[in-house]
């Protein structure tokens, strides 16, 4: 992982501006945001470039997998000294194993999916390599029909 160049920001307010990016491709594919961003500042110490990379491949797939006319859920919530955002959209229940292998290289859940169709499979993988270089974690759930990103990062004190 190359060198992180990391500064002080507004986590949120990087969230909320990447959201409203994804708006306009979310009405195009039939695809409606909806954001729970908290209106407090929540100060992470990122590098703003790779994040952005993160959270832009988390909303991509969101909107690339989600059935349409569909739903994207983004949420963030303070706790313990950590912020945590959610990426929600619905999808088929994926098995324990299935989750747990999001993240590795070239790992595709349908294997119908090729190059042409899914990407490389590595986004997920770069995601987490990012995030863990943070100091962070990232991690996904599924349940009752939808999955959930999660990207956990420490707060400045």
């Amino acid at each position: 992982m190359c060198r992180l160049h990391k500064s002080g920001v507004a986590i949120n307010e990087v969230l909320e501006q990447l959201v409203e990016e994804y708006v306009t491709i979310g009405e195009e594919q039939q695809v409606t945001l909806i954001r729970s961003i908290p209106q407090e500042k929540l100060i992470v110490s990122i590098d703003v470039d790779k994040m952005i990379r993160v959270f832009e491949n988390l909303l991509g797939n969101a909107v690339k997998y989600s059935p349409k006319p569909g739903v994207i859920s983004v949420g963030m919530a303070r706790e313990r000294g950590q912020v945590i955002v959610r990426i929600s959209n619905k999808a088929d229940a994926l098995t324990r194993e299935e989750l747990s292998q999001l993240f590795d290289r070239f790992y595709r859940v349908d294997s119908a999916r090729t190059s042409d169709t899914g990407g490389s499979g590595l986004g997920l993988a770069i995601a987490k390599s990012i995030v863990e270089s943070h100091g962070g974690r990232i991690w996904a759930e599924s349940e009752n029909g939808e999955i959930h990103f999660y990207v956990q990062l420490r707060l400045d004190a």
